[in-house]
């Protein structure tokens, strides 16, 4: 049941590769970073305590919509495989 975690976790590292290598890569506000760091932050602690996987809403990455449904899919994976090892 970890594998939609490690297939979301992969294409998180491929879209982040593929953002650094692209000419119109955002440069994203304090704001928004402090948002993305506070999702994987609960991710992180949440799997790591084997605690229930909260919910954060991520942010908008403007013109790479992919990353952002990525991390939402990660969140997903996560609380499945919360539920299926419960």
């Amino acid at each position: 049941m970890m594998w939609p975690v490690i297939f979301s976790m992969v294409q998180i590292g491929y879209l982040l590769e593929a953002c650094l290598k692209a000419t119109n890569c955002p440069i994203l506000s304090d704001e928004t970073l402090s948002q993305l760091l506070l999702v994987f932050e609960t991710m992180a602690k949440s799997a790591e305590q084997n605690g229930v996987i909260l919910m954060k809403l991520v942010p908008e990455i403007q013109g790479f919509s992919k990353l952002q449904k990525e991390i939402a899919d990660l969140q997903d994976a996560l609380q499945l495989a919360k539920k299926t090892f419960s």
